[in-house]
């Protein structure tokens, strides 16, 4: 009896339909990124056996300034008026992500609030009346997270070996690749909001705390430009700096996507060294107000951010894919948040 049992299992097994096979694969999912200077959410339906978005039914993303206000403090905290706008924020892009009926939402936050003296209580006035957690995670964790998102976005064809992920957001950057010793990630500080900063303090020669924006950069961006590479030179590993030239460099997060990339203004795939520089040229000149946006102030200081460090490297080109932690985040298995119906 035990033995038909079994028969009688595999064969349910062995004959079940490719689409329901398929079926069971698939999800509604969403993944929310708390970053340093943007909230970005995303919910798609997914297939989590082959790891592939099928079809994107909600994408947003808002500034938030909890690098900027941890910049301003005097006590390392991120004040209440700047935590409850981002709560705001956060109860509204939820409430669009639920219309979608996602199976589960994972939400995590980084760099400032991993800073922040009081980053557990901006995370709970954030998720305050649902049963959504944010988990605040390591660089390491979020260098994986964006590792993991641009290969679920990166163009078909390319090696691991022979490929470099390159993630800047608000308060730090992660340089992710394959060695000969397996995965390693460079985990910096120097970030959009970051090297803003030292822009104003180390190269202007003003208080940060004071003067917010560096624009118009003026003179001040050949020198930032240095000061970029200077640090990529001095901090980067030194197997990554001798092979750099020899990879394929793919730009995730919102300083690749929407900051550099919207700057060029170039409709090919691979952003040029020389196409970066030009833009640099061009936006120096201009005030905050001439350059327009929520991110006007740091948009002068990525372009040199981004340039410095090319140079350090000595690579002509990035490609920027539109990835950030949220890709990942769909197929992150580790969750410790639940859905919010």
């Amino acid at each position: 009896m035990k033995s038909f049992s079994f028969l009688f299992l595999f064969l349910t097994i062995s004959c079940a339909s490719p689409s329901s096979q398929k079926d069971s694969c698939e999800a509604i999912r969403g993944g929310i990124d708390v970053g340093s200077g943007s909230m970005k959410a995303l919910v798609a339906k997914v297939d989590f056996c082959e790891g592939k978005i099928l079809s994107v039914l909600f994408s947003e993303q808002f500034p938030v300034k909890f690098k900027e206000a941890l910049s301003q403090s005097s006590d390392q905290k991120i004040d209440r008026q700047t935590i409850q706008t981002a709560r705001e924020k956060f109860q509204t892009l939820l409430s669009q992500m639920n219309s979608f009926n996602p199976q589960r939402i994972r939400a995590v936050a980084t760099s400032a609030l991993r800073e922040a003296h009081n980053g557990l209580e901006v995370t709970d006035a954030l998720t305050k009346g649902t049963n959504i957690k944010i988990d605040i995670i390591s660089q390491d964790q979020e260098a994986l997270l964006g590792y993991h998102s641009a290969w679920v976005k990166a163009p078909k064809g390319l090696s691991k070996k022979n490929v470099v992920v390159w993630d800047i957001g608000g308060g730090s950057m992660q340089i992710s690749y394959q060695s000969q010793q397996g995965y390693q990630v460079f985990k910096g500080q120097l970030a959009s909001v970051s090297f803003k900063d030292q822009v104003i303090s180390q190269i202007q020669k003003k208080n940060p705390k004071v003067k917010i924006s560096p624009n118009p950069l003026g003179p001040s961006a050949r020198k930032a430009i240095q000061l970029s590479m200077d640090h990529g030179r001095k901090n980067l590993p030194k197997d990554l700096l001798a092979e750099a030239n020899h990879r394929i460099w793919l730009g995730i997060g919102g300083v690749w996507w929407h900051s550099v990339r919207n700057q060029v203004g170039s409709k090919n795939e691979f952003l040029q060294i020389k196409e970066v520089q030009s833009a640099l040229e061009r936006i120096s000149a201009l005030s905050d107000e001439q350059i327009g946006g929520d991110y006007a102030s740091t948009e002068a200081t990525n372009l040199a951010l981004t340039l410095g460090y090319m140079k350090a490297l000595k690579i002509d080109q990035v490609r920027p894919i539109k990835a950030s932690l949220v890709e990942g985040l769909l197929f992150d298995a580790t969750s410790s948040a639940g859905t919010t119906h």
